[in-house]
């Protein structure tokens, strides 16, 4: 953290849950300084406070929270975006992470609790590893131009795995392998880490997709994975964000090219 206090924005246009979260975090976090908003007008003209993180609705009177997030990110990087919805819509879900989101809860009972426990872990995360990101900065070569990515998918389709590695591969710099079985799949990762991943979750093996994840990121943790699945269970993508996967999209022509734009 930038210092000892903690910037929050809250944008909430219901008076009463903006005031209940405020001070559940403010009961939680006794260093933070909650600043209130009911659109995102006025959160985006105090941008320059530069916030740690910023609590989003996303059905709010003006605006569709999530659709502001870019807009955000145009001046706030680095600053933590945690979406709160009532909808419980993978579509919803999915379009909050590509927008920019950090996090996405729905506005159950414990959505608040959740909040705060996110902002406790990354403080704390944030405090372990400064001295390891300020080594990085100078242990990382510049890089000119793009680099080109190794890239593997798991797919037990093989229709599906072919024309994602044909996606991938196409017009571009990327080496891309497409595994249909498990074994294989670690055995490449064991010799050579990849990049990416793209990863099925309903594998028509012993393991789910969730547990090659798990899996895969203590073997390789700096790979990126993308969940590219048919499993439409907002819950189900939300554990496997937590357990590593940077992405999750539904198996759509949409989320299709979506993919490539992601990784390029």
């Amino acid at each position: 953290m930038k210092s000892n206090k903690i910037k929050i924005f809250v944008i909430e246009d219901n008076s009463a849950l903006s005031k209940m979260l405020t001070e559940t975090i403010s009961k939680s976090l006794e260093s933070s300084i909650i600043y209130n908003f009911d659109n995102v007008e006025k959160a985006l003209g105090s941008v320059n406070e530069k916030p740690d993180y910023i609590i989003l609705d996303h059905f709010l009177k003006k605006n569709n929270g999530i659709d502001c997030i870019p807009i955000f990110r145009e001046y706030l990087a680095d600053t933590k975006i945690i979406v709160l919805s009532s909808q419980n819509d993978i579509k919803t879900f999915e379009n909050a992470f590509l927008y920019g989101a950090n996090e996405y809860y729905r506005k159950d009972g414990l959505a608040f609790h959740n909040v705060v426990d996110y902002i406790k872990k990354d403080i704390e995360n944030s405090s372990l590893n400064w001295y390891d990101s300020i080594i990085e900065v100078f242990k990382t070569p510049k890089v000119q131009g793009k680099k080109s990515k190794l890239i593997y998918v798991l797919d037990d389709n093989l229709t599906t795995s072919f024309s994602i590695e044909h996606l991938l591969q196409n017009e571009t710099k990327n080496t891309v392998f497409s595994f249909n079985k498990i074994k294989d799949f670690f055995s490449q990762v064991e010799i050579t880490k990849p990049d990416f991943v793209v990863l099925d979750y309903n594998l028509e093996e012993s393991l789910t997709g969730c547990d090659v994840l798990k899996q895969l990121k203590q073997i390789s943790p700096d790979t990126i994975v993308i969940m590219f699945s048919g499993q439409t269970d907002v819950i189900t993508a939300t554990e496997l964000l937590k357990f590593g996967a940077s992405y999750y999209l539904t198996k759509s022509n949409e989320n299709f090219k979506k993919l490539k734009t992601i990784i390029n």
